[in-house]
């Protein structure tokens, strides 16, 4: 009989879900603060015919105010303040607006060219500072307040060998009384959409920094919140490699993390405007349209049963074609092509919303919840995209539907989690039984399994130990020392390091072991290879290569500085150790410097060639091989 799970667990998912409730309406509340903030509380202040009336009470009850309406507009001429006065005509335009999508009088505005803008801002009579806070303007800009200029971006020219782009938000601060000329000279011909395309806010400084902070501050933790989301499902996905989906999703999160990071300018917003044009422009496709990919990816992954392989496929080969677009041709190239990429996002969430829909209807564990985050997230895609499109005004808001995506997928995620404990606890509970069983009617063989586990523990230990080292000497054995000089040579192979193989072998060891013993034999054996290890240095590795004979390696040891070692494990052998046994010991070493691409079995020949000539010419000594330059 399966025991309940404590209170506290079985609350968990319950907890679980009123947290993510919580979570949820906040991001709806965000969201409805943005809205608030930057379209609808001030919809109804725009500039009329060039001219923005400002009042003390407008400051205290919006603190910033976005210069949207009509501004002046002069196609083709690069205004300054001394320039200003001398064109009589005024034609006007929409801000913020792109120019493909544009008109001044009755003309529309060419995609690329050169244009200025100018705006008359009525202030307040008294003097103060005053401040705003520029988005991306496409793609070069020059501002003027009054008489000073007092930020750009790049080069603004008439043609395009004459302008140059650049990536630069931020904010910009100016004294003014009671009134500011506003001239902005903007150039495009890089990029498929030229003109301000999003709001210019203007206020009082500090209201202005406090903007910008509060910006600042929202998307670092929008940022954060994508990497430790990714961290989290990294983990999960370290956790089970076989199951795909974490991966999927922790890439997503750092894909829409890097495009929030380009995408809210918190880069130029923090004073970083250093990145080429280029690369931004770049970044803010890519991430687009492979966060397409893998989150579409995570929704097949997640209900493979649902999704028709020829429509994924399709998919990937979509997001595929216009990744390879933007990588391998410029901007002004890709961007023309990219509203095309939006409307097949758009297909694509009817598509996923419509799947999600058949597995609710199948009561699929998960599917509702899903289908919350889904449309959470679908909803807020669709306004960024109509955004871009120029349809709504609304802004960017497809971050907050990323984070209420991953959070209840991270729910879902969770309460599989619950679950899968509660059958576990089941299953242990049951298992448990039985086995109390078992171990009554098998106490024996247990005992027997157990010994038999122990004994079979302790031969493979000593299987390993034999693989690698000598059980007499306790030194490492050939395939043990050959292991650490192959990798060593790895990555000193041709380099100026010297190193010296050193191959020692005891003298007359037959006749030894058939005079003295066996046991005679291995005591010179064990004591010789404790007074050699003694001998050499941390660095150096000695091994029991077979028999009587050890081979020793010398890293950064020349064949000079070997020979002074060999030289003294001779006298050790010959001396101190002849002394412990009582027994005539002496040694016969053949020494090898490694040759400059030398590899180990050829130094190793030409130092056994060099030990076997001491042997020839009546043991006890020490030879050198024939060495090179290295």
């Amino acid at each position: 009989m399966s025991h309940p799970l404590p209170p506290f667990e079985r609350a968990l998912p319950i907890a679980s879900g009123v947290l993510l409730f919580a979570l949820l309406a906040l991001l709806f509340v965000s969201i409805s603060v943005v809205l608030v903030d930057d379209v609808f509380e001030t919809q109804h202040i725009s500039a009329k015919k060039g001219q923005l009336t400002l009042s003390e009470s407008m400051f205290s009850n919006y603190h910033t105010i976005p210069l949207k309406g009509e501004w002046e507009f002069h196609w083709g001429e690069t205004l300054t303040p001394e320039s200003y006065h001398i064109y009589q005509e005024r034609l006007y335009t929409a801000v913020p607006h792109s120019w493909e999508k544009s008109t001044y009088g009755d003309q529309p505005i060419p995609q690329y060219g050169v244009a200025s803008y100018v705006l008359h801002v009525n202030l307040p009579d008294s003097p103060a500072e005053y401040g705003m806070l520029l988005p991306q303007i496409g793609n070069s800009y020059r501002l003027f307040v009054d008489n000073q200029e007092i930020a750009s971006a790049g080069k603004v020219g008439a043609t395009a060998d004459t302008s140059e782009p650049a990536y630069r938000a931020g904010v910009v601060t100016f004294k003014a009384s009671t009134q500011a000329r506003i001239i902005l000279q903007v150039a495009n011909f890089d990029y498929y959409w030229g003109g301000i395309w999003h709001n210019i806010h203007f206020g009082k400084r500090s209201d202005i920094e406090r903007k910008n902070l509060f910006g600042v501050l929202r998307s670092t933790i929008i940022v954060s919140s994508f990497l430790i989301l990714a961290i989290i499902n990294l983990i999960h996905y370290s956790l089970r490699p076989s199951v795909l989906l974490p991966f999927v999703i922790a890439l997503s999160c750092l894909l829409l993390g890097g495009r929030e990071l380009e995408d809210s300018q918190l880069l130029g917003r923090i004073g970083y405007h250093d990145i080429d044009w280029h690369t931004h422009a770049r970044a803010s496709f890519l991430t687009f349209i492979l966060a397409t990919a893998t989150l579409t990816a995570s929704f097949h992954l997640m209900f493979k049963d649902s999704f028709q392989r020829w429509v994924m496929l399709a998919i990937y080969a979509f997001c595929t074609f216009f990744a390879l677009l933007t990588v391998f041709f410029e901007p002004l190239f890709a961007s023309q092509y990219m509203y095309i990429f939006q409307f097949g996002v758009l297909i694509g969430i009817v598509y996923v919303l419509a799947r999600l829909m058949v597995n609710v209807r199948k009561r699929q564990r998960a599917a509702g919840i899903l289908l919350v985050g889904t449309l959470f997230l679908f909803v807020l895609v669709a306004n960024d995209i109509l955004y871009n499109l120029g349809w709504v005004k609304t802004g960017h808001t497809v971050s907050f539907g990323l984070l209420a995506f991953v959070l209840c997928q991270l729910y879902v995620t969770y309460t599989k989690f619950i679950h899968a404990t509660e059958e576990n606890q089941t299953l242990y509970t049951v298992l448990e039984t039985r086995n109390r069983a078992l171990e009554e009617l098998s106490q024996n063989l247990e005992a027997k399994v157990e010994k038999r586990t122990e004994e079979l523990a302790s031969a493979n230990k000593k299987l390993k130990n034999l693989a690698n080292q000598d059980p007499l000497t306790s030194l490492p054995n050939r395939r043990g020392l050959l292991q650490y000089i192959n990798e060593f040579m790895s990555g000193n192979l041709y380099t100026a390091t010297p190193m010296t193989l050193l191959v020692l072998d005891f003298d007359n060891f037959k006749q030894l072991n058939d005079v003295h013993g066996h046991d005679a034999g291995d005591k010179v054996l064990l004591m010789g290879a404790q007074l050699m290890r003694a001998a050499l240095r941390k660095s150096d590795s000695i091994a029991r290569w077979g028999g009587e004979e050890f081979l020793i390696f010398l890293p950064d040891t020349t064949l000079e500085g070997a020979k002074i070692l060999a030289d003294k494990l001779n006298q050790l052998a010959q001396n101190e150790l002849s002394e412990r046994i009582n027994i005539p010991v002496t040694v016969t070493i053949g020494i090898a410097e490694f040759r400059l691409g030398e590899t180990f079995d050829e130094c190793f020949k030409r130092a056994d060639d060099a030990l076997y000539q001491g042997k020839s010419a009546g043991r006890n000594t020490v030879v050198l091989a024939k060495s090179a330059l290295r």
